[in-house]
């Protein structure tokens, strides 16, 4: 996940494309992620951005693809940048609506049973890592999601969870299933969060880097020999544990 703009230093260009986003009541995340890519853009050239056209933004799609390997999904979220920053911050005679995006590749999901999430779970040694990991599994919720739930976000009277940072900023309301609030309660008394933060990371004032949930889950998934491709994402696809108490 790229640093947040708010700590990078921007070019003017990139800083007014940040307030453009901001103006627009864009996610936070979104904001982060346009904006590494078109400075990376940027960089990539020696050059300004409002320099630049529809010749370097083909050369740097080839660059990402041949070059750096780039995900789908990395692809996409830099052309969507740049599809923002010429239309909107820079716009341009050009049609913007011309730069592609990459075609997501097809592939069937990995999908755990509940004996194998049991075993994945089990082989999270970090009290933190694994109780974020069982709420995003028996709650349904993104990694974002959970890694931004609040101490306040956890309604045990409602028997429900505030999601703050869902996908397009939407707020939402999940059901808290009585198995999951009784993990919640025991690690609130092993750890006491000192800040506003369920998961907090470094310092009180942050979230959990999504990163490290991302390690963690790694290596339980190889602790618990699990074969398959898994990741956090995966644990949202089951959703047995949420409806049993």
């Amino acid at each position: 996940m790229p640093t947040s703009h708010r700590k990078r230093t921007l070019s003017l260009i990139g800083q007014r494309m940040a307030e453009d986003m901001l103006v627009r009541n864009m996610a936070s995340r979104t904001i982060d992620t346009y904006t590494y890519h078109v400075e990376r853009f940027s960089k990539h050239f020696g050059r300004p951005l409002d320099e630049l056209g529809p010749e370097e933004i083909r050369q740097f799609q080839l660059y990402l693809i041949e070059d750096r390997k780039a995900s789908w999904s990395s692809f996409n979220q830099a052309v969507c940048g740049l599809r923002f920053l010429y239309h909107i911050t820079l716009p341009r005679p050009w049609a913007v609506q011309q730069i592609p995006f990459g075609k997501r590749p097809k592939k069937l999901p990995a999908v755990l049973g509940p004996e194998e999430v049991t075993r994945l779970i089990a082989c999270v040694p970090t009290l933190k890592h694994r109780t974020i990991l069982l709420t995003q599994y028996a709650a349904g919720l993104r990694l974002s999601e959970a890694t931004y739930l609040q101490v306040s976000d956890i309604d045990s009277s409602r028997m429900q969870i505030n999601i703050r940072q869902g996908k397009g900023s939407k707020q939402r309301l999940v059901p808290l299933s009585p198995r999951l609030l009784s993990e919640l309660r025991e690690y609130w008394k092993q750890t006491r969060p000192t800040g506003i933060y369920l998961f907090s990371g470094k310092t009180p004032d942050v979230p959990l880097a999504n990163d490290t949930v991302q390690k963690a889950c790694k290596l339980a998934a190889t602790l618990a020999r699990i074969p398959k491709h898994v990741t956090p994402h995966t644990l949202r696809k089951v959703c047995s544990y949420c409806c049993s108490s």
